[in-house]
């Protein structure tokens, strides 16, 4: 990932509008939630939605147009405007981790670091959507520089020592959903993760070894 800021792209998060299959997620995985790390937070668009869920919410992005966007949000008590390969220099802890439409922008020979600091975070759970390259909008943006396919990523996931990870669809958009032609597509996406444009893997942090056997023994 370069260092240097895209304007252009800049002004494109700026513009996004708030995804309502991304709040389901937030409502569903991160409700009762610590502490969560909001990774690749750009303008603070799901600020508000974490902060409703969460007991406190920490963002970071490298971007500082974005950055101010975000803490202007009031949802964050702290927003760290460095890149996320250099997490571990102001966050040690957070009880979930929330990285929605990031990693995909990460080049496959960064990934496997980047998970190992993102693991090294997250307490209880990871969250991570993605969009799903068998589908046009996935290849619209030519900063999503990952290469994968949904069964392979997630058996990249589950390389994990630390947490196992599940597969989920979200099936279509707020404004294709409402669309007539849209909803038996949408119906089927919302079952199979291979026909979903987005979906959600989710990491669970594994028990330490001999824990489980424990807790049935009690």
């Amino acid at each position: 990932m370069a260092e240097g800021i895209d304007g252009e792209l800049t002004r494109r998060y700026l513009d996004r509008e708030v995804d309502g299959r991304i709040v389901a997620v937030i409502d569903r995985e991160l409700d009762g939630a610590g502490l969560v790390l909001d990774v690749g937070c750009g303008s603070g668009l799901y600020g508000p939605y974490l902060r409703r869920r969460a007991a406190a919410v920490t963002g970071i992005d490298h971007d500082p147009a974005l950055c101010g966007h975000a803490r202007a949000t009031g949802a964050y008590e702290r927003v760290i405007c460095d890149r996320v390969e250099r997490l571990l220099d102001h966050v040690t802890a957070a009880d979930v981790v929330f990285c929605s439409e990031f990693v995909e922008h990460v080049p496959n020979r960064e990934l496997p670091a980047l998970l190992e600091v993102l693991e090294a975070v997250a307490g209880r759970k990871l969250v991570v959507t993605v969009p799903n390259r068998l589908s046009p909008h996935a290849h619209m943006d030519p900063t999503h520089v990952l290469r994968y396919r949904l069964g392979s990523l997630l058996r990249q996931l589950n390389r994990s020592r630390r947490f196992t990870y599940t597969l989920h669809p979200l099936g279509f958009a707020d404004t294709y959903r409402r669309r007539l032609w849209c909803r038996p597509l949408d119906a089927a996406a919302r079952r199979v993760a291979l026909l979903s444009p987005t979906v959600l893997y989710v990491g669970r942090r594994r028990e330490p070894a001999g824990a489980a056997g424990a807790a049935r023994r009690r």
